[in-house]
């Protein structure tokens, strides 16, 4: 049977209709403008007082005391802290948000060009279209419902989470209010079907939709921060305190280098400096100014947006693991994970299920359809056809009892006349009975099914059992329309284990004849025109309690033989990892929707295998490698789900007999969340889980504070998605799944699922080498700036350095970093603990070690008159060379300690050439900063430098690699002893 017949719009009829009514795309979410951010950036007071030391330092440079230039570095100053940062951010969200609307995009199924089924994006319906909506679906624009029946979650336009039943609209309908949500008859754009299937028609679309009418309310930005946003602030703030305290001393120094040391100590010069009143006010500014340019550089101002910009760059790296992040905070905590509970069917396997096995109800097994006994795939009438064999035998035997009176002859010949006579009778009913073409088999996976026929037998729609059922049935099978209606359907849901449809059929058949006379005998008569019956399919544990009767090979309606031997064979297919469907039919009508009749008659059990995924067995071993307990969750039985779970590695053999390894549904029922969470840890396989099953997970793993993650594809696996740590939803899962969820898995591959969680670990380190590059040289500056007065040099580093220093630890670093290759070595660690500083001993150990390093070579440098008699010309020091070659040690220095911050290794080239944007990003340092030496002028305090200056300058720059080569061989060589010691002490 074809479900629906609709004749669907053809492509000259959608291009009109999109010119008429607009198209199915709603205007561009609104974000914050650049101008907005960069006015609320020049809120920060900081700016204010920049801004302030600005217009004094332009009035003093006209009057004489003070030069230009320091005008322009301090405007520098406020341009970098504002207008960089502020494209930055813009930048980085608008990157952001595009890749998501890109691979969020939602695809539907639309009636086109007659009655075939296209799947086309959400974008592309317009008014017209006929959409084919079933359980998961997101509604893609307005319109009525003109077919079918549905239950709809109008959450996202009302806030009500009961759901809302939409039901075939009369002819000629016309609503009184297009907004009415209690409306039975219409259904909105962004409301998610969670029960039911049926066919739209579209009446707006785009804009025009309630939806796009909300859209700005509904689209606004979650702006809930995450526990790795949390600690980057709170680091921040951190970091920001000591910057403040730092800035404060640093005044002080200036101030008394400027009143006390520079008039020797002596008050009558210190009262004639004191009288120079626009020299002490430029003085004064300048210690502020310089203050202020110490907090810039010392202040992590980028640490908090730091994810977004590593995110950004590993987006399109995540995009071809297939792996889409719709929320920041999912993929920082993937790396967190502690426990993963995750489905069976399609992630650790394909989900494409293949039927391999028929059982009867003798429970006898055949391996393909062909095997099967055609009176029980075609029912041959063989009711009537013993009944008339038996009849003839009776005549036969008369006959033959009657010549055994008069001679032997005789009866000989008529017997042999009477078996000729005989075998023409069979031939012929077989023959009329292959020409009725009874199909009890096809007839009741056909019409039970969820899945939508088109007229070219296309199979749209309904879950991997429907489909696989259906490739039973060869084509003619598959469209045989014998006009029959569905009167009443349940659809398959988790939690009842069972799909039915109540068929009422007419006596006078369809296009392609009667129906099958197996399925009229065994129906309820209406009428003298129809005839009803409930054909489903289901669990067998489910459906065979209630099964009275079987057809057995010879089509007969009979008592099941033997049960247990039945269960036997089923139990046997299950532990080869084989899924069971029961099918059968019944007399009896759906009265209610949760409740099966009573008398069924077993049409056989179908056996379908799901193939494992070449990839789950190592995944899940990377997966346990790293810490993490994998859990499989499935709606099979526990015979299957353990010889899945044998095939994939989860548990090895005699395992599942441990106590708390392998779970029911029934068996988590009747234990309290106490004893749960006292089975959790040695808990790995659940079978015939039910929905509300993954919620408890979710709750009691979280009682013990483990990160938790869940994966889900159905609209009942939202709640669970919801509540988890971390939430995963499949790329072909239903579109409210993916909306609960933090993570998509487009290809719903667990392999991807591991992947993810590397790209966490590895984006959180990325993170760490940020900051730890960034404090080292924040400790650094700040002691050279502070020292620099008592040691004779008042700017050491002038504010337009400073800035250039701002620039390289801040937005390039972030670039150089957050390109880092993701290194499998990763997954070799355990989990990131919830509560776990960001900042960990190593990174103390690197900060407070090449920090004063820096600093202590920069004073070296500044104070050793051997490097400064270097730097001559005409024979004479020349302070303006030796200060530009300060500046560019000071920056080299940095920079090449970069190699030591990206890994902890004592190799510096570990997986180097795996990351050439830090190549980039270094030669591109170097390459400013030699240019700024010949180009700067009086702005930055440079002079060219000839080419043994510069050996002289990279020569000891490079003496930050063997100091921390010696630091991280005596940091491991201590953490090795101390390792060691612990486990002797465990």
């Amino acid at each position: 049977m074809v479900k629906y017949h609709f004749q669907g719009l053809n492509d000259n009829k959608v291009k009109e209709n999109r010119e008429k009514y607009g198209s199915n795309t709603l205007p561009p979410v609104e974000v914050e403008s650049f101008f907005s951010k960069l006015m609320e950036n020049f809120q920060d007071p900081l700016i204010h007082i920049l801004c302030v030391a600005l217009v004094i330092t332009v009035i003093l440079s006209f009057v004489g005391y003070a030069e230009w230039f320091e005008g322009v570095g301090i405007a520098s100053a406020v341009f970098l802290a504002t207008f960089v940062s502020t494209y930055s951010e813009y930048k980085n969200e608008n990157s952001f948000q595009e890749l998501q609307e890109k691979a969020s995009r939602v695809k539907c199924n639309v009636f086109r060009n007659g009655s075939h089924i296209s799947e086309v994006y959400g974008f592309d319906v317009v008014v017209g279209d006929f959409v084919l909506l079933q359980a998961g679906d997101k509604i893609p624009a307005d319109g009525r419902l003109v077919a079918g029946e549905l239950h709809v979650n109008q959450s996202t336009l009302n806030g009500e989470p009961h759901l809302e039943k939409k039901i075939v609209a009369p002819e000629n309908y016309e609503p009184t209010t297009r907004n009415d949500f209690l409306d039975h008859y219409l259904c909105f754009r962004g409301t998610v079907v969670e029960d039911g299937e049926g066919v739209l028609l579209v009446s707006a679309v785009g804009s025009s939709t309630l939806y796009g009418e909300l859209a700005i309310e509904l689209s606004k930005a979650d702006e809930r921060e995450s526990p790795l946003q949390i600690k980057l602030s709170n680091l921040a703030d951190g970091i920001s305190t000591i910057g403040y305290i730092g800035a404060g001393f640093i005044v002080i120094s200036f101030l008394f280098k400027q009143f006390v040391m520079d008039n020797n100590y002596n008050w009558a010069e210190i009262s004639a400096y004191i009288s120079q009143y626009p020299v002490v006010l430029k003085d004064i500014v300048n210690s502020i100014t310089l203050a202020i340019i110490i907090i810039v550089v010392a202040v992590p101002e980028g640490l908090p947006m730091m994810i977004a910009i590593v995110l950004s760059l590993n987006m399109r790296k995540l995009l071809k693991a297939k792996v889409l992040v719709r929320k920041l905070l999912g993929i920082e905590t993937a790396g967190s994970l502690d426990i993963l509970f995750v489905d069976k069917t399609g992630t650790l396997t394909k989900g494409k299920f293949i039927p391999r096995t028929f059982i009867s109800g003798s429970a006898h097994t055949y391996k393909g359809f062909d095997q099967i006994p055609k009176e029980l795939s075609n029912n041959n009438n063989n009711n009537n056809n013993n009944n008339n064999n038996n009849n003839n035998n009776n005549n036969n035997n008369n006959n033959n009892n009657n010549n055994n009176n008069n001679n032997n002859n005789n009866n000989n010949n008529n017997n042999n006349n009477n078996n000729n006579n005989n075998n023409n009778n069979n031939n012929n009913n077989n023959n009329n009975n292959n020409n009725n073409n009874n199909k009890v088999l096809s007839f009741t996976v056909r019409e039970s099914t969820s899945s939508v026929i088109g007229d070219d037998g296309q199979i749209v729609g309904g879950n991997a059992s429907d489909k696989a059922l259906l490739q039973f049935l060869d084509k003619e099978s598959l469209l045989a329309d014998y006009q029959v209606t569905v009167e009443k359907e349940i659809l398959f849901h988790s939690e009842r284990k069972y799909s039915a449809a109540l068929i009422k059929v007419p006596l006078s058949g369809g296009p392609t004849g009667k129906a099958p006379k197996g399925i009229v005998t065994c129906s309820h008569k209406i009428n003298e025109k129809f005839v009803e019956i409930t054909c489903l399919k289901g669990a067998p544990e489910i459906v065979l309690n209630r099964c009275t009767s079987h057809f057995n090979e010879d089509g007969h309606i009979e008592p099941i033989p033997d049960s247990v031997g039945l269960t036997n064979s089923i139990n046997s297919l299950s532990e080869q990892g084989i899924r069971v469907i029961a099918v059968a039919v019944s007399r009896e009508p759906l009265v209610e929707t949760e409740t099966l009749p009573n008398s069924l008659i077993l049409v056989g059990i179908v056996g379908v295998y799901d193939e494992i995924r070449e990839e789950s067995r190592s995944s899940i071993q990377t997966a346990r490698s790293a810490g993490i307990q994998v859990v499989m969750i499935t709606g099979d039985k526990k015979e299957t789900a353990i010889a899945v779970a044998h095939q994939i590695g989860l548990i090895s053999p005699g395992e599942e007999s441990q106590p708390g390894v392998v779970l029911t549904s029934f068996e988590l029922q009747n234990l309290s969340d106490n004893k749960l969470a006292n089975m959790l840890p040695h808990l790995r396989v659940v079978s015939r889980a039910l929905p509300s099953d993954k919620v408890r997970f979710v709750n009691v793993a979280q009682s013990l504070h483990k990160v938790v993650g869940m994966t889900g594809d159905g609209v009942n696996d939202s709640a669970a998605l919801k509540h988890a740590d971390v939430g995963f939803a499949m790329g072909s899962g239903s579109e409210v799944s993916k909306e609960a969820a933090d993570i998509v898995i487009l290809d719903d591959n667990f392999a991807s699922i591991t992947q993810a969680v590397l790209y966490g670990r590895t984006i959180y380190k990325s993170i760490q080498k940020f900051i730890v590059f960034q404090s080292t040289i924040n400790v650094a500056s700040t002691l050279i700036v502070f020292l620099g007065p008592f040691m004779g040099f008042d700017f050491p580093l002038t504010l337009i350095q400073l800035l250039w220093v701002n620039l390289v630890m801040d937005t390039l670093a972030a670039l150089a970093f957050g390109g880092e290759p993701a290194l499998t070595r990763y997954m070799q660690e355990k989990p990131i603990k919830r509560d776990q500083s960001i900042i960990t001993s190593r990174m103390w150990g690197s900060i407070l070690g090449g920090g004063p390093f820096i600093s202590a070579m920069s004073i070296l440098f500044l104070t050793n008159d051997y490097v400064e008699a270097f730097f001559t010309r005409n024979g004479e020091p020349y302070q303006p060379a030796f200060l530009t070659a300060f500046f560019a040690f000071f920056i080299f220095l940095s920079v090449i300690n970069a190699f030591n911050v990206r890994t902890s290794r004592l190799n510096l080239f570990d997986h180097l050439f795996d990351n050439k944007g830090f190549i980039f990003v270094v030669f591109f340092i170097f390459f400013v900063q030699i240019v700024f030496t010949y180009i700067g002028g009086k702005v930055l305090r440079t002079v060219g430098l000839t080419s043994s200056e510069w050996a002289l300058v990279v020569a000891m720059s490079f003496s930050v690699i063997p100091f921390d080569l010696i630091r991280k061989f005596a940091l491991n060589l201590f953490l090795f002893k101390s390792k060691k010691n612990i486990n002797k002490t465990d």
